[in-house]
């Protein structure tokens, strides 16, 4: 057992370590983590946008690599063998960035552990969203998130004013995204074909008559305009949504 002499030190050097890293304005500055999703979508939005800075990919692709597990997956904190969502957005980031090919050893690790646990369609619905927005993933015949929920009056139970401004800030891109099944591509979209499902047919008469009423102009353009205010409202001068960097990857494809 460690004795409270033993402990003392240990915590006072923890708080001359903490003390070392305050900025003279009285801040503490640290880098944004979040798993492999903030690097890996930063090498995407980088390569989306077509931004020449092959030193920061680069960079990029080797803290990807670096935490890269033996089994071919990338965990998040409490994993125990590996995290799909987050080894799919590793995966698709490194194809992206053109340093990483499918053939690699890890790579094929990676496909591996992607397909044993059910592939692409078992993925997160964000990360689903992400490869829709490049086309590595089908759009819902339906998008669960109708663009007419902007509309609806704060006295309803399910109001997009209900929600958060975290939420709200969110909710807004995806909306107009969602409604549109926007999607890009260009030399850097890689192929992930190999990880997807089989395509659905006979698609349900019903379903198609919702996505033509919802997707109606009149009701979009007016949706649209509110859900784009709602995004600028909170752009600040550094050009970030509400200072999140979950928000700027949302941001840049409406």
């Amino acid at each position: 057992m460690i004795s409270p002499t033993e402990i003392d030190p240990i915590i006072q050097g923890l708080i001359h370590d903490i003390k070392e890293k305050q900025s003279e304005d009285g801040a503490f500055r640290y880098c944004f983590e979040s798993g492999p999703m903030t690097d890996a979508n930063m090498i995407i939005i980088l390569r989306v946008l077509d931004y020449n800075d092959e030193d920061l990919i680069k960079k990029l692709v080797h803290r990807l690599l670096s935490t890269q597990q033996s089994n071919g997956a990338w965990k998040l904190y409490d994993d125990t063998t590996g995290h799909l969502s987050a080894t799919v957005e590793a995966y698709t980031a490194l194809l992206f960035s053109g340093y990483a090919n499918r053939s690699d050893g890890n790579m094929k690790k990676a496909e591996s552990f992607i397909l044993d646990h059910g592939g692409l369609k078992n993925t997160h619905v964000s990360t689903k969203f992400m490869l829709a927005l490049n086309g590595l993933y089908p759009w819902p015949n339906i998008f669960p998130f109708p663009l007419f929920i902007i509309h609806s009056p704060s006295i309803f139970p399910f109001s997009f004013y209900k929600f958060s401004t975290y939420v709200r800030a969110h909710f807004a891109p995806v909306l107009i995204l969602g409604h549109k099944r926007f999607i890009t591509k260009n030399r850097w979209t890689p192929d992930l074909s190999h990880l997807l499902p089989r395509k659905r047919k006979n698609v349900k008469k019903w379903r198609k008559l919702l996505s033509t009423l919802f997707s109606k102009k009149f009701f979009a353009k007016s949706a649209c305009r509110k859900a784009e205010s709602q995004m600028l409202k909170g752009v600040g001068d550094d050009g970030i949504l509400f200072t999140q960097t979950s928000h700027l990857n949302k941001l840049v494809y409406p």
